[in-house]
């Protein structure tokens, strides 16, 4: 059962602006060393979110790692979880997902199907198809998910797939600099972990 987080916010805003309630607004000056530690704090707490997430959802998930060591969710170390999710969004970014939902959502997929499930060619079909929007691509990607086609993805599973290669790691923070997508939700929204899209 693939269980995604109900999120529709953009990673990270780099500029903000405040309303009075005079309905002036007014702009904020944030020396770039500011905006860092900011961006810093969000990807931290977007992080401990999926996590959060990951092992109220996949505990009992398996997760092999590069040096063929076998956990659940729930065994991973912290440390571990932490930099396993932190390979998810990038590998999300490398789709052009900026919306918080579509990179926990990839997130997800990697730790209950496989590190790779991207690489399966009715994947790549959907995660490149120019005409969604990349925000967009995770439902039309569920909705094609059976078990048939999920232990296929689990059987080519890769443990390589949790480590990222230089040139991904440059490439990941160029996009995490480029600005988010605009989303439809207010600031007051709060972000909870929903049960929200079930497969299988």
């Amino acid at each position: 059962m693939i269980q995604l987080l109900e999120l529709n916010h953009p990673l990270p805003q780099t500029v903000l602006t405040l309303q009075h309630k005079s309905e002036i607004n007014m702009r904020l000056s944030i020396r770039a060393e500011q905006m860092e530690e900011i961006e810093k704090n969000t990807q931290e707490r977007f992080v401990r979110r999926i996590a959060l997430h990951l092992q109220e959802n996949y505990a009992e998930s398996e997760v092999i790692l590069a040096d063929e060591e076998k956990y659940t969710v729930s065994t991973l170390p912290k440390g571990t979880l932490s930099e396993l999710i932190k390979t998810g969004i990038a590998r999300a970014r490398s789709f052009q997902m900026t919306f918080e939902s579509s990179i926990a959502g990839f997130t997800a997929l990697m730790f209950e199907i496989s590190p790779n499930f991207y690489t399966n060619s009715m994947c790549q079909v959907i995660l490149t198809d120019e005409s969604v929007e990349p925000n967009n691509r995770i439902d039309p990607l569920l909705d094609v998910l059976n078990e048939k086609n999920i232990k296929t993805m689990k059987s080519k599973y890769d443990p390589k797939a949790w480590k990222l290669e230089k040139d991904e790691i440059e490439k990941n923070d160029e996009l995490a600099e480029s600005p988010s997508l605009p989303t439809n939700t207010s600031a007051k929204d709060d972000i909870e972990f929903l049960d929200t899209i079930k497969v299988g």
